[in-house]
């Protein structure tokens, strides 16, 4: 019978154990946190079933330009020019918007995101709050700006333009 108590026992602390231990709340802590690849940007892009155009550029290991412009009148009209760059240990996403807000410009700092390798968020700004972008397996560019709370979603697919 002793043998059976302490036995009882035993269980019974153990789970008392296991019960403090997996109901504490943990902290996840990001481990080798990848950096952003800006690389998957370079090149000129087209959008889908439209004569806007996207091209980056590397000017440095950590600076890269870009520019969107419409060419459906044949001539170039400049919507916007992009930076993405590294500033001491932080990512930005440089926007300049022509029409839209004067030349000012506004900062979007990177957030990792699994499925979003470059994800850029500017919790300040009126729209768009989050600006991304990804490759997908059919070597499109994906491109979508949405508020902080994933509304007002607008997505732009692009095709790589083969230069010649």
């Amino acid at each position: 019978m002793r043998k059976f108590s302490n036995y009882i026992l035993f269980i019974s602390v153990l789970g008392l154990c296991l019960v403090f231990t997996t109901c504490k709340t943990s902290k996840t802590k990001i481990v080798n946190r990848l950096e952003p690849n800006p690389a998957i940007l370079l090149g000129v892009w087209q959008l889908k079933d439209a004569s806007i155009f996207e091209k980056w550029a590397q000017i440095s290991v950590t600076d890269y330009l870009g520019v969107s412009y419409d060419m459906s009148t044949g001539i170039a009209q400049i919507n916007k020019s992009m930076r993405v760059y590294k500033s001491d240990d932080n990512w930005l996403f440089f926007e300049v918007k022509t029409n839209e807000n004067n030349y000012r410009a506004v900062q979007f700092v990177w957030s990792p995101d699994p499925l979003w390798p470059l994800k850029f968020i500017n919790d300040k700004n009126d729209f768009p709050n989050v600006v991304k972008y990804r490759i997908t397996e059919d070597s499109s560019l994906i491109a979508q700006i949405s508020t902080l709370q994933g509304e007002k979603i607008k997505e732009f697919i692009f095709h790589k333009v083969v230069m010649k």
